[in-house]
């Protein structure tokens, strides 16, 4: 394939995985208080077809789609959680919502390139990876944020979460949702990106 045509069919992919993230925001997920999320897919889907760069930008517009939810633009579901975390600091549940998904829209991909066999298990690994990341950049900023916030402590109670314990909290606060999450992403993750990588690469070699 020349060059002039990889490079436009990675625009068209990234536009293509972009549209899907936004989509996939209005297509909410929700067990209790706190909202679960599939967008780690084509954020990972872009990291394994075209790198960690592109890996990031996608990350990039999923913070941007969660960080709209906070306000309920364009017609997303407005996020109850999200809402709440604007009230307390605008600026701070920004930097919340776009980190932790640059960061693992990045390091999703890297994970991947580092197996040599870009097989079954390489593609599940970068999977899993995005979701574990997303689970654990994402709670990890927001205790380092907020937990020291007595507003946000009590929010927390009111909604039936355990605050006398960090480590009791951390389990309930991800709990079912990031273990869905997880097997979602690396059944259904897996899957999309192994079958995608197989057409992209045929197409590269026609």
């Amino acid at each position: 394939m020349k060059a002039k045509d990889k490079k436009t069919l990675d625009l068209t992919v990234m536009g293509v995985l972009v549209a899907v993230i936004f989509l996939l925001t209005y297509m909410p997920l929700k067990i209790g208080p706190i909202e679960m999320t599939l967008r780690m897919i084509p954020v990972v889907l872009g990291g394994i077809l075209l790198g960690p760069v592109q890996g990031a930008i996608l990350g990039g517009f999923f913070g941007l789609t969660s960080f709209f939810e906070c306000f309920g633009l364009l017609g997303m579901p407005l996020s109850a959680f999200g809402s709440f975390m604007v009230g307390l600091d605008p600026v701070l549940t920004a930097l919340m919502c776009f980190v932790p998904r640059i960061i693992m829209g990045f390091c999703a991909a890297l994970i991947f390139r580092a197996f040599k066999q870009k097989s079954v298990v390489a593609h599940g690994v970068a999977n899993v990876s995005g979701a574990v990341l997303n689970t654990v950049l994402f709670t990890g900023l927001l205790l380092i944020l907020f937990w020291n916030n007595p507003a946000f402590i009590a929010k927390m109670q009111e909604w039936g979460l355990d605050t006398s314990n960090l480590g009791v909290f951390v389990v309930a606060f991800v709990g079912l949702n990031g273990l869905i999450e997880a097997l979602v992403c690396v059944f259904l993750g897996t899957a999309i990106s192994k079958n995608v990588s197989k057409a992209v690469k045929m197409g590269d070699n026609k």
